[in-house]
């Protein structure tokens, strides 16, 4: 998603005045925690931290036993037969004031450990006996282009589909029948995935615990669709980018489907996406509610720096494709969203440059111009106006020159990187275009193979930073990129 795009949601789920909240956790006569209130403060979205056995975990599970049905294999020690949980509901009217206890269970939310159901769900999957016989009962949907992309932002794969079936609820079988309640298998459906990426086609039990709780996550999301969504721990097995892109995703969720979040973490990068009003520290079950922000921020936690729209002018759209793959890759930054337009020419380029440079304040615009200009740049007539609001792209010759190059020097990154449907087209498509001048390669071998020509372009730029000595230069323009933008 874009950033824009991205902040967007979180605005809008901080600021409509609509949705599910969580306002109180009354515990009492509970076996492990003291009695009192939990504020949880009826915000959209909330995070409790701490540390191991502060409690986050205890008070998760209360909940889920007073608004998860599908989890009631808890125990009354577990949820206390005298808490209850103060929320509010949309309701035709508005907002309607409902307090749950034991006595009144509602299924309103969704209780998602990936932590602990990930590994034990690949465990069964491949140490169950003719599970491919029992697959064959069931019918797989396959996921739409939005959830695709979701899980590929995850994931960090591209895929080309994603398939599930929803399994019947599981009973484990020991040597002497069934074994003892398997807590995320006996009481609900069961996701199993079967996904395409490039030339490989895989299901649950080929894949990673990482790459499983990605995918499990956003089937509780579409498929649940819970009014409240408990998650534990949502940052397991999951890299700091990806813990990110779930959390964006978790805002969108919240914002179209009205429901609230309540998120266990230890992950600092899963706190980053809140503000430190949302971000509650608990120690033996209690909130702390004096101090606590001066401690997240001696955790190195601050509130979320709303990123500033960038706008840079590139010659052609080749340049345009080639900047953003460098940005996205390589820039260590969150605060800027890049708006990239196309000039058309160097001449537009240096027009635009030089009618804002007479502008004061901050620079409203960089060129980034291609590598071989920089001898075109000094040699004019404004050459110093110039330098200072331009960027020069890696390599000395155009992107497009620059990335066809790469697509043949490294043809086997350039074709894994395009995931065709089949290598010997895709090689046979690379050959056929090989004499084809570059302004009119990329549309050629996108032709050939039913792709866009960004496709193409993309899948040449991983095959261009696959290439060793290209990376330097790549984060040698993004610095100055930045520094140009003012973000140094």
């Amino acid at each position: 998603m874009r950033a824009a795009k991205v902040q967007d949601h979180w605005r809008r789920l901080r600021n409509e005045r609509k949705g599910a909240r969580l306002h109180k956790l009354i515990i009492s006569d509970h076996a492990s925690l003291e009695d009192g209130e939990i504020d949880l403060g009826g915000r959209r979205i909330s995070a409790l931290c701490g540390l191991n056995g502060a409690g986050k975990s205890r008070t998760v599970r209360i909940l889920a036993g007073l608004m998860c049905s599908a989890r009631d294999f808890l125990s009354d020690a577990e949820v206390g037969e005298d808490c209850s949980v103060e929320l509010s509901l949309r309701e035709s009217g508005g907002l309607e004031a409902v307090i749950l206890d034991r006595n009144e269970v509602r299924s309103l939310g969704s209780y998602v450990e990936p932590h602990l159901d990930s590994p034990r769900l690949i465990h069964y999957f491949r140490s169950e006996n003719n599970f491919d016989e029992v697959l064959q009962q069931f019918e797989f949907a396959r996921w739409d282009s939005r959830q695709l992309d979701e899980a590929s932002s995850i994931t960090l794969r591209k895929y080309s589909w994603i398939e599930v079936a929803e399994l019947d609820p599981i009973q484990p079988q020991g040597p002497g029948g069934p074994t003892a309640p398997f807590d995320p298998l006996v009481r609900s459906q069961v996701p199993f995935f079967r996904v395409k990426k490039g030339k490989a086609i895989y299901d649950s039990r080929g894949m990673g615990t990482g790459e499983f709780s990605a995918l499990y996550l956003l089937w509780n999301l579409y498929f649940h669709k819970p009014e409240i969504l408990l998650l534990e721990e949502p940052e397991a097995f999951l890299p700091p980018k990806s813990q990110i892109a779930l959390m964006d995703i978790i805002a969108r969720f919240l914002v179209e489907s009205g429901a609230s979040a309540l998120i266990t973490t230890h992950s600092k990068h899963v706190l980053t996406r809140l503000r430190l009003e949302e971000i509650s520290v608990i120690s033996n079950g209690s909130i702390l509610s004096a101090g606590h922000r001066q401690l997240l921020e001696s955790w190195g936690l601050r509130e979320p720096v709303q990123p500033k729209t960038s706008t840079v002018i590139v010659e052609d759209s080749a340049a345009a494709v080639f900047t953003k793959c460098l940005f996205d890759k390589f820039c260590d930054t969150d605060t800027i969203d890049l708006d990239i337009r196309v000039g058309g020419s160097n001449g537009e380029i240096f027009a635009v440059l030089l009618a804002l440079a007479g502008v004061s304040g901050e620079r409203l615009v960089v060129g980034i111009l291609d590598g071989d200009q920089r001898t075109v740049v000094r040699e004019h007539g404004h050459s110093s106006i110039l330098e200072a609001a331009s960027c020069f792209l890696p390599g000395d010759s155009g992107p497009d020159s620059l990335l066809k190059e790469a697509a043949y020097a490294n043809k086997n990154g350039f074709i894994e990187a395009l995931e065709a449907d089949s290598e010997d087209l895709a090689l046979a498509a690379l050959d056929g275009a090989e004499s084809v001048e570059f302004h009119d390669w990329a549309r050629d071998v996108a032709s050939a193979l039913s792709l866009t020509e960004e496709e193409v372009l993309v899948a040449c730029f991983s095959a261009w930073c696959a290439i060793r000595s290209n990376r330097a230069a790549a984060v040698s323009f993004v610095n100055e990129l930045q520094k140009a933008l003012g973000n140094s």
